[in-house]
């Protein structure tokens, strides 16, 4: 299944849901201290079956990977697509 930007920006759905994301990410930034963040990953830890130090660093990674991987996601323009070949033999085409 393909989907292109247009069917995201028209999608309701995927766009309440963007929309609920930043509103949790604005609430997380409001709230958050390293010592916070580091209690969270301590509980996940725990959750997943252990506490250790190797566990509790492998939560923080992983969450930094997300988190990075949506702020270059968002930093990066969006690649122009071309929708039809441009030459001088077509209507538009340089000469």
């Amino acid at each position: 299944m393909t989907t292109d930007t247009t069917e995201i920006t028209v999608d309701g759905v995927a766009h309440g849901l963007a929309a609920a994301c930043v509103d949790t990410l604005r609430e997380i930034v409001a709230q958050a201290t390293p010592e916070g963040v580091l209690a969270a990953a301590e509980a996940q830890a725990r959750d997943a079956g252990t506490g250790s130090p190797e566990a509790v660093r492998g939560a923080l990674h992983a969450c930094l990977m997300a988190l990075e991987g949506i702020r270059q996601a968002i930093a990066e323009p969006a690649p122009c697509v071309q929708i039809a070949p441009v030459s001088p033999d077509t209507e538009g085409g340089e000469q």
